[in-house]
Parts: structure tokens; C-alpha cells; sequence
């Protein structure tokens, strides 16, 4: 992989903590992370922020706009990372395609090395309809800008199968960030090869990409 391929290890927010909203932000973001987004009510959180019940209606309207905004103040900073590395690894590519395992790992590094990592998982192991409102307004630029790379970097995929292996790739990976990965699944405890954040990313972008690259089984190209 390229040397390029940094992350973050924590998105700049730039928030003056003494700010109301930036408070109530907070104690969401923590009652979500702690009991989920459906079990946290809006006095729990305006009481953990110190505040008024009625401050959440002041100054974000209803839940779903502060669900969305806690959301967008972890999400956005790592989806801003992947674009850039995205452009850039397209630039040196200078219109050829780009190579298939650098696209795995600048979808996957930024969003495993950030302390939006649990949150994020958590929202996505929320309800379908909190997902549904949630997913398209965040990650619709992500989504099409890195399913028009995979699209050039593997052309022999129609796009329906492309759109299905790069759901079954980000579902890996909300998988390991929920840390379903580390779950004893017999009597033995499960020894990973690695416990460090580099070496689990090293070994998902090889098992993805392996699985993005596979030849279309017979019944998807006849669809």
C-alpha cells in the first residue's frame, strides 16, 4: 500500500465547548454511544447536558435533526479525509485506474482510525428507518465518487454486482467497528494474527479486495 494512505486519528471540530448546542451535542453523541439512538428520550439527554428540556427544540428542532447532527459532526470530517485521499490517488493515476487495494484502504483507514468509529457502527446498527435517514444524506458523495473508481478499477463487474460487493465490503466493516470481529464464536478464545489497528486494516483490504475482484458467478451476469 502506499505510504500516502495516512488517517487522522481524530476529526477536528471545532467546537467552543461552552456552547449550548456543542453540549447537547455531547451528551447525545455519549447516550447514544452508551444506550442507542431509540432507547436515549430527549429529557435524558437535555439532563446529562445540564439544560433545560426544551433546549433540543431551540436549537435543533426535533430528534432526527440531532441525531443527524451528531452523525454529521463524527462522520464528515472522515468522509472528507477519503475524498481527499481519493482525489489524490486519482491524480497519479492520471485518468488510468486506480489500484484496486488503494481504494479499499482509503474507503476503510479513515473511518477505522478515528474516535468516530464506534458511534458510527452504532448508528448503522440502528433501526432501518434511523439508517435510511441518516446514510444517504451523509455518505451519498462517498458512495458514488468511490462506486465510480471500483467501477473503472473493475470493469468486467456490472454495476449491480459492483453495488452488491461494495455493500458486503462496508458490512465487514461496520462488522469489526461494532467489535463483533473479537467475539469467541466456539469454546476456544479467538486469537487474532495482530491486535494492532494497522495490521486488522492490512488484512481487511486483502480480504476485500480479493472479494471485490472475484469473477461474477454465472447467475449474476445473466442479469
Amino acid at each position: 500500500m502506499d505510504a500516502h494512505l495516512s488517517t487522522p486519528t481524530q476529526p477536528i471540530l471545532n467546537a467552543d465547548p461552552k456552547d449550548p448546542k456543542h453540549r447537547i451535542l455531547d451528551a447525545a453523541e455519549r447516550l447514544f454511544t452508551e444506550r442507542g439512538i431509540g432507547a436515549t428520550s430527549l429529557r435524558a439527554i437535555t439532563g446529562a447536558a445540564g439544560m433545560n428540556p426544551a433546549a433540543i427544540h431551540y436549537h435543533y428542532g426535533s430528534k432526527d435533526a440531532l441525531v443527524l447532527a451528531v452523525a454529521r459532526r463524527r462522520i464528515d470530517p472522515v468522509n472528507r479525509h477519503r475524498l481527499q485521499t481519493l482525489e489524490k490517488l486519482e491524480a497519479e493515476a492520471r485518468g488510468a485506474a486506480v489500484e484496486l487495494e488503494d481504494l479499499v484502504e482509503a474507503f476503510l483507514a479513515p473511518q477505522l482510525f478515528t474516535v468516530s468509529a464506534r458511534f458510527g457502527a452504532i448508528v448503522h446498527h440502528e433501526s432501518l428507518e434511523i439508517v435510511g435517514q441518516i446514510v444517504p444524506e451523509l455518505f451519498g458523495e462517498v458512495h458514488d465518487r468511490f462506486m465510480a473508481a471500483l467501477t473503472l478499477a473493475l470493469p468486467e463487474l456490472s454495476p449491480p454486482v459492483l453495488e452488491t460487493r461494495f455493500r458486503f465490503a462496508v458490512g465487514v466493516m461496520l462488522h469489526v467497528l461494532r467489535g463483533f470481529a473479537g467475539i469467541p464464536m466456539g469454546e476456544a478464545a479467538f486469537q487474532p494474527p495482530s491486535s494492532s489497528d494497522e495490521a486488522m486494516l492490512q488484512q481487511m483490504v486483502t480480504f476485500l479486495a480479493a472479494g471485490l475482484r472475484a469473477p461474477a458467478a454465472p447467475e449474476e451476469t445473466r442479469r
